[in-house]
């Protein structure tokens, strides 16, 4: 599955993955939590469900609240998450432009 990963302070990388709950809960370290991009109902954002109680750092802003640690976005098709499609891939680079807790609009510029 193509996913987005955004790790606290750095830029997002795409990367190929395992459709699967345990390669999910592995690479965000614990149980998750989804939840979906406020702009499009078609993306999901999953991420560590204790991250915070554990320590993890700041990532992304979201809807008033703070995400934690590893981010990962993927697509949504009824309940199955899947791949990313590049439309979705530049719907996230755009959130993540504005909504970033370390980096800088001018951070992105490049991407």
């Amino acid at each position: 599955m193509r996913i987005v990963l955004k790790n606290p302070q750095q830029l997002p990388n795409e990367i190929e993955i395992d459709n699967t709950l345990h390669t999910l809960q592995q690479m965000l370290g614990g149980y998750i939590e989804i939840v979906r991009l406020p702009t499009n109902s078609d993306i999901a954002i999953i991420v560590n469900d204790s991250g915070k109680l554990i320590g993890l750092p700041p990532n992304l802003e979201y809807e008033g609240d703070i995400l934690v640690g590893p981010v990962i976005f993927t697509g949504v098709d009824g309940e199955d998450l899947v791949s990313v499609t590049d439309v979705q891939v530049r719907q996230i680079y755009d959130y993540l432009k504005h909504n970033d807790y370390w980096l800088e609009v001018e951070d992105y510029v490049s991407r």
